[in-house]
């Protein structure tokens, strides 16, 4: 796979090369790959055999604390391309505890699914390369790659204080899956839940608009030039306009 170069995108500099996300400056703290192993007990096909790899994680890069010290957390996530079984590749399902986050699609195009902890309440968004959305506090969010041969890597932003955690417990999965119909995604229902209510569907670039994000310009750049823009993405339990 051709190298890209991430660094209009991102505001880092950044490349994906050799199927991984690298920088010569920037350090990542770790990164995590989880497998098919990782995942299968949230597919609709559970006997499936490949592929073998679905996503990676990559957390907290920084330079010398910079971030650290301006009180972020960035993180990336790759995931890969393809169809596991009817589904399209896809993360776990994550929540960041109390503070909400950025999401920026820096390579690609996805969905993102969203689940509202109170409601129940679930969103879907149609995500392209460029695309910024914010996932209020406390809500479960999963990201899937609709696409058969582009990686789909996206940043996601939020306070240092805050803390994410990824759920591994089926059961507590968002009610839907996206599969692959007619070569086009669909989005159909996990008969595992009961009573599942219908999605709303959002578009990320009018709830990024709300919030003063330029369309254009990566987050990273626009949160450090005008940092006091974005004072609620520090806010504990911020109520969130979808």
């Amino acid at each position: 796979m051709a190298s890209i170069d991430l660094k209009k995108k991102t505001g880092l500099p950044l490349q994906f090369k050799n199927n991984e996300i690298q920088s010569k400056d920037f350090r990542f703290s770790k990164s995590v790959q989880y497998n098919l192993a990782d995942l299968r007990d949230h597919l609709i096909n559970q006997t499936i055999n490949c592929p073998a790899c679905f996503y990676s994680r990559y957390i907290s890069i920084d330079h010398d604390d910079f971030f650290k010290g301006k009180n972020l957390k960035l993180n990336f996530y790759l995931i890969q391309p393809g169809i596991a079984g009817i589904e399209y590749i896809k993360t776990h399902v994550y929540i960041l505890k109390s503070y909400p986050k950025i999401l920026e699609i820096s390579h690609g195009s996805g969905i993102i699914l969203m689940q509202d902890p109170e409601t129940d309440k679930i969103y879907l968004s149609r995500v392209r390369d460029g695309n910024k959305i914010i996932i209020p506090p406390n809500f479960k969010f999963e990201l899937i790659n609709v696409k058969l041969y582009v990686p789909l890597i996206a940043c996601e932003l939020y306070s240092y204080d805050a803390r994410n955690y990824r759920i591994d417990e089926a059961e507590e999965n968002i009610p839907y899956y996206i599969i692959s119909k007619n070569s086009k995604p669909a989005v159909v229902k996990n008969p595992d839940f009961l009573n599942v209510g219908k999605y709303y569907r959002i578009k990320a670039e009018n709830i990024g608009s709300k919030y003063g994000m330029s369309a254009k310009l990566p987050i990273v750049k626009q949160v450090l030039r005008k940092y006091e823009k974005f004072n609620w993405l520090f806010e504990k339990n911020i109520e969130i306009d979808l």
